[in-house]
């Protein structure tokens, strides 16, 4: 039997300066905190996804402003499309699967829930190389 993959995406959103980020709400690595995101639905442009998925988990609307990159790992079934983007709109909130949304300066983020998310900020350019 042969699986497609999932495809997951998440927006690095940048909003007064700062960048939004959740604390989990649900498994894998619940309480900890990550960007905004999730899966893409069959069918759904992965634009549209991205945008849903911010709104969702942090009550904010975002314009999309730059694919940061594509992220795929030997043995794991999702691929992850990451976005850049800027908050336009919305009122920032924990939507149903977070536990908390903050603003974190670039230069002082907490410790993030996922391995790739370093690699991620590299790529992004908020972390020096």
């Amino acid at each position: 039997v042969f699986l497609d993959p999932k495809v997951a995406v998440v927006v690095l959103v940048m909003m007064d300066d700062k960048l939004v980020l959740i604390k989990r709400g649900v498994v894998p690595h619940i309480g900890e905190w990550s960007f905004p995101g999730g899966y893409v639905d069959r069918g759904e442009p992965v634009e549209v996804a991205a945008r849903r998925e911010v709104k969702e988990e942090t009550g904010l609307d975002v314009e999309l402003t730059g694919l940061v990159n594509l992220y795929s790992t030997k043995g794991d079934p999702v691929i992850l499309a990451v976005y850049s983007g800027q908050a336009v709109g919305g009122t920032m909130a924990s939507g149903f699967d977070t536990q908390e949304v903050a603003l974190f300066d670039p230069t002082d983020l907490p410790e993030l829930a996922f391995e790739r998310d370093k690699q991620i900020l590299l790529d992004y350019g908020t972390l020096p190389r």
